[in-house]
């Protein structure tokens, strides 16, 4: 005899092959208007723990939320060299726009060692394309050298209907969502 109820189908996540690439795209980050210039800002996307900063020269920096020596949030952290670094709230790492490490206090009395530490892969924070537009912050969550290439070469969004008599004012609401 069948079963009184049946089973609820379990439903799967799509395979990787037929599934929206979210990290190839320019996915939006935040209206400029809430992110703090003078401090770095913790922010998530497509699950990913990111911090956000204004290099004083560059502008706009997105990098992994995570210090490379002790996997300390970057966001706790604070910018040092006139707004070109950003430093672990920890140890006092820093690091540049590119995510290379460029300081690393415990080891200033041994240049050698410094410059070894400095040099390592591993004491690299990854660090995204970002691009501005509309008063949007937007990031390229592919960081490999091909994605890169493909954020250089690939369209802005448009974001409105130019035609439109209104300016753009952006809201966000963060609410919690499972796309699984």
């Amino acid at each position: 005899a069948p079963p009184a109820l049946a089973p609820k189908p379990v439903r799967q996540p799509s395979s990787p092959s037929s599934s929206y690439p979210w990290h190839c795209t320019w996915v939006p980050l935040a209206p400029l208007s809430s992110l703090d210039p003078s401090r770095p800002n913790p922010v998530m996307v497509l699950g990913e723990q990111l911090v956000v900063w204004r290099h004083s020269l560059r502008g706009w920096v997105v990098q992994r939320d995570v210090c490379p020596h002790r996997l300390a949030p970057l966001s706790e952290g604070r910018l040092e060299a006139a707004g070109t670094r950003l430093a672990c709230a920890y140890h006092g790492w820093e690091f540049d726009e590119e995510g290379s490490c460029t300081k690393v206090p415990q080891l200033s009395s041994d240049p050698r060692a410094a410059a070894t530490a400095r040099s390592s892969p591993r004491s690299c924070v990854t660090s995204y394309p970002t691009l501005e537009l509309d008063g949007l912050l937007l990031v390229w969550m592919d960081d490999s050298k091909e994605g890169r290439q493909q954020a250089k070469i690939t369209p802005k969004p448009k974001l409105y209907d130019e035609q439109a008599p209104t300016a753009v004012d952006w809201v966000m609401n963060e609410m919690p969502s499972d796309y699984t």
